[in-house]
């Protein structure tokens, strides 16, 4: 999994309400915006590495750390409870009408190369005992995925859900191992939520969530480089594009 840290320098993002009177910082003397939103609100306290594009009209809330190429779009929301952090790694992108929440407490990290797509909402859960959430996961349109910690390279297809207590999710020390049914999918039961003090569920790494019951099954990696590739191109392709259509935070 990659981390969101690098040796290349940090920018810290300021509150759209407020934008800085230069209108940019440099990366190399980084500043923190600390104003108050209202309501109850935490404010946006946005600490961004190189080549980030993060819309002004994405909503955000508290503490978030973005690895190097991160990619928010306009109308998405990253929501981050008072005290807690989220930091997602590097090439992350989060897309419109998107929701990536993490009421905390405590700290959430991503690996690298996430992408939530249109309308899906991810509610995260602490770091425990490893990552929140490893690198190369695909949210796909209106999926839900809750209360849960997931693997690499895991596939929700859209308007699947998952969460602790699903009929699907059985989790064997952390491997998360599943058995297979009669049409060859990985099926996993479970008994409730976890006991109290126990580590979230993990979804295991190549885990596919699909079809009107979410049932799951294991991807087998075929064409794995291929679809690295593509995903990187894509992301590279809005870091390029969107700049040149929407406005981007102040930094």
């Amino acid at each position: 999994m990659s981390s969101a840290h690098s040796s290349r320098p940090h920018t810290t993002l300021r509150s759209p309400t407020k934008p800085s009177a230069a209108g940019h910082t440099s990366a190399s003397s980084p500043r923190s915006s600390r104003h108050g939103h209202g309501h109850g609100h935490p404010a946006p306290v946005v600490t961004a590495s190189a080549g980030c594009f993060v819309s002004a009209d994405a909503r955000i809330e508290g503490t978030l750390n973005l690895g190097i190429g991160c990619v928010l779009h306009p109308r998405c929301a990253v929501l981050v409870g008072p005290g807690a952090s989220l930091t997602m790694g590097s090439g992350c992108v989060v897309e419109e009408n998107a929701v990536v929440r993490f009421a905390g407490p405590g700290a959430a990290t991503l690996g690298s190369n996430n992408v939530f797509m249109v309308a899906c909402v991810a509610d995260l859960v602490a770091d425990a005992g490893g990552n929140s959430m490893g690198s190369w996961n695909s949210f796909a349109p209106r999926s839900c995925v809750e209360g849960v910690r997931v693997g690499d390279q895991c596939t929700f297809a859209a308007g699947t859900a998952t969460n602790a207590s699903h009929p699907f999710l059985q989790v064997k020390g952390d491997e998360g191992k599943a058995a297979a049914d009669s049409d060859g999918d990985a099926f996993m039961r479970t008994t409730g939520h976890p006991a109290a003090g126990a580590a979230p569920p993990l979804v295991p790494s190549r885990t596919v969530v699909h079809g009107g019951a979410s049932n799951a099954r294991t991807w087998d990696g075929s064409g794995e480089k291929q679809e690295m590739a593509l995903r990187s191109g894509a992301t590279e392709y809005l870091r390029e594009v969107l700049p040149k259509f929407n406005k981007q935070r102040a930094l």
